[in-house]
């Protein structure tokens, strides 16, 4: 798709794939279904170009591991390959400058649309195994956090193959999780981890394959998209839901302060009213 939004079809020979990521003037592309642990890079400026003769190259990564790669993006000065309970990285200046070395064997992805970058931390969604089922955080250094154990026992209540088609993506400081919950087959959950206060929230009723933060009219706009719906939805907009009154609610746990002459300070407060008629 051009910048007027025109679609064609692109031109040579690309790789059927489910996963791309452009990088250092080329594209990167992976999850092919004959060859699943093969990454594909296209010649230099040219995504057209997937012939060794314009300098294309392609990668095979640990194919006899039994797992598969599952997403890749690019982090600095390397790509991060995903597999579903493993880490590579690649790191590429050339076809005959290339070398890749494994992160962990102990987390993946389940899905490589959960894939976000947050300034330079990949967030990602763990589909379980030896660690528990979950969002984590991979830093430069390969520290690796987990970032959702307040919804953890909601993730691990969730089908591994309801978790294959999660989207994400980061808005507002906020990295969106959109899941299938239900096992129905369409992701109707909308997960939000606020970055800066750690809290998590949720929305229900939203059916998007794909979400995406917009911010190409110079205001962020959160896209959701449905693939049997046809339709793009445009997400947190409004106060109104199809014209019909949101009922919301929130409300905290009970905290004891102690005795009284243990003086606390409150970080926040949040109060909400409702206005009496009169």
């Amino acid at each position: 798709m051009n910048s007027a939004g025109t679609e064609s079809a692109l031109g040579g020979s690309p790789p059927n794939a489910r996963y791309f990521a452009t990088w250092r003037n080329r594209v990167f592309a992976a999850g092919n279904v004959t060859f699943p642990n093969r990454i594909y890079v296209s010649a230099l400026n040219n995504e057209e170009d997937w012939t060794t003769a314009g300098d294309a190259v392609t990668i095979d990564l640990d194919k006899d591991s039994g797992d598969v790669i599952t997403g890749i993006i690019p982090q600095g000065n390397r790509l991060l390959v995903f597999k579903n309970a493993s880490i590579y990285a690649v790191y590429f200046n050339s076809p005959q400058q290339t070398s890749v070395d494994p992160v962990t064997t102990k987390h993946g992805t389940i899905s490589g649309r959960s894939l976000v970058d947050v300034d330079g931390v990949i967030l990602f969604l763990h589909g379980g195994g030896a660690w528990s089922r979950g969002v984590y955080a991979l830093d430069q250094n390969n520290g690796i956090k987990l970032l959702s154990e307040p919804i953890t026992p909601t993730l691990e209540e969730s089908a591994s193959t309801s978790l294959q088609t999660a989207c994400a993506a980061f808005y507002k400081n906020s990295y969106m999780l959109c899941v299938d919950n239900g096992g129905s087959g369409d992701n109707n959950v909308l997960y939000k981890l606020n970055l800066r206060t750690g809290a998590w929230g949720y929305d229900t009723g939203i059916p998007c394959n794909s979400i995406y933060a917009d911010t190409r009219l110079g205001t962020q706009r959160l896209l959701g998209g449905h693939a049997t719906l046809g339709t793009i939805m445009v997400l947190d907009s409004g106060t109104d839901d199809n014209t019909a009154a949101i009922s919301f609610a929130w409300r905290g746990k009970h905290f004891s302060f102690g005795k009284p002459e243990n003086r606390k300070a409150a970080l926040d407060i949040h109060i909400m009213g409702k206005k009496q008629a009169g």
